[in-house]
């Protein structure tokens, strides 16, 4: 991806959220190792998950129950041959030390066989953001969701 496409101006954490998955799944078109047909499934399944798209949710002043800071999505994939691998996405929400020169932000990450192939911040305005990811060594509470489903059947070969 061009550099200039990483980071983007948001005037909400929902369009943030949206923003950040379109940049994600942009991304995940540029992993050229993999099969289109299993990039284009992955990316189906990345915007169609309720819960990278309800990030935003738990951060509206409506909301009830805990807030989330970050969601990771795994895909492992599988070559025609055998070969494994794997695509990570990751949404976060970081509201930056006083000292940094950041500013309140939904970031986003994509890895591929643990490396980077992407990363950028979607800025936001002072004040929209009520709760970001915590400072180095203070611990989150994890919740699992399970599995996505497995899709085997392409015309290429593989799993994913």
């Amino acid at each position: 991806m061009d550099p200039t496409e990483l980071d983007g101006n948001a005037h909400s954490v929902q369009s943030a959220n949206g923003m950040a998955i379109e940049k994600s799944m942009r991304c995940i078109d540029t992993i050229y190792e993999i099969p289109v047909a299993h990039r284009n499934w992955i990316k189906s399944q990345y915007n169609s998950n309720s819960l990278a798209h309800s990030l935003w949710k738990s951060h509206d002043s409506t909301r009830t129950g805990p807030i989330v800071v970050e969601i990771n999505t795994r895909f492992d994939g599988k070559w025609q041959n055998g070969t494994r691998y794997t695509i990570d996405c990751m949404l976060d929400v970081d509201i930056p030390q006083p000292d940094s020169d950041q500013r309140p932000h939904l970031g986003w990450e994509v890895k591929f066989n643990g490396n980077r192939r992407g990363l950028g911040h979607i800025w936001v305005p002072e004040g929209v953001i009520q709760l970001g990811r915590p400072k180095p060594g203070v611990e989150l509470q994890v919740y699992g969701t399970g599995d996505i489903k497995l899709k085997d059947d392409f015309p290429c070969g593989g799993s994913v």
